[in-house]
């Protein structure tokens, strides 16, 4: 309320995954090593759905893509949070965020 930002309700479905590419900084200070393809490899373990990569780069503006993604993944990424006001479940895979919870009660 203070900051004026609406969060929408968790959404429970969606067309697809939103993969977040970390920049060259980014893999390299967390030493990622190839982590897009290995991350890509664990979700398609539980998952059979699309997995769209995006990057700060990416031609398509992220705002877009959230509103039809079912979720959103990261190592690390502002943009999860975007993803969480705009109702997107967002996953992280770095140990000092992935076990982080945010539930919003309306």
């Amino acid at each position: 309320d203070k900051f004026n930002i609406e969060i929408k309700p968790m959404r429970k479905n969606g067309e697809y995954i939103i993969l977040s590419e970390p920049s060259r900084d980014i893999y390299r200070f967390f030493n990622l090593g190839d982590w897009v393809n290995n991350t890509i490899k664990e979700i398609e373990k539980y998952s059979d759905r699309k997995i769209l990569i995006h990057n700060k780069h990416s031609p398509i503006p992220l705002e877009k893509l959230l509103e039809k993604a079912w979720a959103f993944v990261s190592a690390q990424s502002m943009a999860g949070l975007k993803a969480m006001i705009a109702g997107v479940p967002a996953h992280y895979t770095n140990p000092t965020l992935k076990n982080i919870f945010i539930q919003v009660n309306r």
